[in-house]
């Protein structure tokens, strides 16, 4: 179990919007394009398999806390799968939380300089997100502690849900059926390597794991049941948010789709949607710490070997504006967040939720059922296949990124 500090003393709510801003993020402005890749009823029904997959997950990894006295996900992986475990965790968390980080920093860039010019500024592309990096996001990074971003992450939810109710009313008053697309939706896709290639995109969207734990620790009433409870509202509320989106923002711009459906967007000029971009752009600031926090830790443990809660600010600090400054560079040679996302949700996503946590329940817990195993190879064959058909992709298209 647990050693919890209750003077940190979150509430569950807190836990609840904590996690579900980790959750959502970004991820879901490439989920559009997942639909129309493989098709309305496989998007939503990835949404539904990978929400429910990430929950199980979750449970077995609380659950194995009952063999292991540890306090965090990569101590349970050392516990249960030695130093090998433990590396397996941390790489994997850090190019998660590159990825994710560098991805959000890429849409920064999409979302402002349009943005700005159709309200009669114009600065370049590079100088928005550098302004942004140092003015919004890296303050809020070099925050010491995980529970301090609990009102930022509240906003960040906030504007999700309206996000989400724009892109269904935008649907609902564009072309909505009376004016057909040419061609229309499709239902389901013939082609199995689109249905491989969604499926990154889609574990990473689902990506919390990194942050999992230090939520749990930050809870004023700290059980695994509890942290269950939180866990499956959070996954449901984003699985709603993210099928609606994607469905929505499908049905309406057809296969003029794109990674970004910001980019669509653009096209739009109501104030209501410009409203939302710019609003969309804020949410990204808070939550970009939310990734930086794992990432951090992670590269504290394998650089200095620190032990949780020890090391200094001022370290911490410098870590800081190592992630914050190298994954702005990343994002300004970076075009196609869709491949971004790819890359992280088939080498670290698929790692930290579906292989980690069955191996780590394989190898602790006395009983060891056979679907566990089967959800093991899942995991592998997810990872694998969607390694070797977002490679393919890369290749075909001459490495774009």
């Amino acid at each position: 179990m647990f050693v919890t500090d209750k003077a940190a003393g979150a509430s569950a709510l807190s836990g609840v919007l904590n996690l579900l801003n980790s959750i959502i993020g970004a991820g879901i402005l490439a989920l559009p394009f997942a639909f129309k890749s493989a098709g309305l009823l496989v998007g939503i029904g990835y949404q539904i398999v990978f929400g429910f997959m990430t929950l199980y997950g979750i449970v077995l990894l609380l659950e194995s806390l009952k063999f292991a006295s540890v306090r965090s996900y990569e101590d349970l992986a050392l516990c249960a799968l030695g130093r090998a475990g433990w590396y397996a965790y941390n790489f994997s968390s850090i190019f998660s939380g590159y990825g994710s980080c560098t991805g959000y920093l890429v849409i920064i860039g999409d979302i402002l300089p349009g943005l700005l010019q159709e309200l009669g500024y114009v600065l370049s592309r590079e100088s928005l997100m550098c302004a942004v990096s140092v003015v919004l996001i890296f303050p809020l990074c070099a925050l010491p502690e995980f529970s301090a971003l609990q009102y930022a992450s509240g906003l960040a939810v906030a504007i999700y849900v309206c996000f989400t109710v724009a892109i269904v009313q935008l649907y609902f008053q564009g072309n909505g059926g009376s004016e057909p697309l040419d061609p229309p939706p499709s239902m389901f896709r013939e082609d199995f390597g689109a249905f491989i290639s969604v499926a990154p995109l889609s574990a990473f969207a689902y990506q919390c794991l990194t942050t999992l734990f230090p939520i749990y620790q930050e809870l004023a009433v700290a059980t695994p049941a509890r942290m269950t409870l939180i866990s499956a509202i959070a996954l449901g509320t984003a699985g709603v948010i993210y099928s609606s989106v994607g469905a929505a923002a499908y049905l309406h711009f057809g296969e003029a789709t794109q990674g970004d459906v910001l980019l669509n967007l653009e096209s739009i000029g109501s104030p209501t949607m410009r409203i939302m971009r710019f609003s969309f752009g804020i949410s990204i600031c808070f939550t970009y710490p939310t990734m930086q926090f794992a990432c951090r830790r992670s590269l504290d443990q394998l650089l200095f070997h620190s032990k949780e809660g020890n090391t200094p600010y001022l370290r911490l600090l410098a870590l800081t504006v190592l992630i914050v400054s190298s994954t702005l560079w990343l994002a300004l040679y970076s075009q196609k967040v869709e491949v971004v996302f790819g890359y992280a949700g088939a080498i670290a996503s698929t790692s930290l939720l579906f292989i980690l946590p069955p191996s780590i329940a394989l190898s602790l817990h006395p009983h060891k059922p056979w679907y566990n195993y089967l959800f093991l190879l899942a995991g592998l064959a997810c990872g694998i296949l969607g390694l070797l058909q977002q490679l393919a992709e890369d290749v075909q298209s001459g490495g774009e990124s």
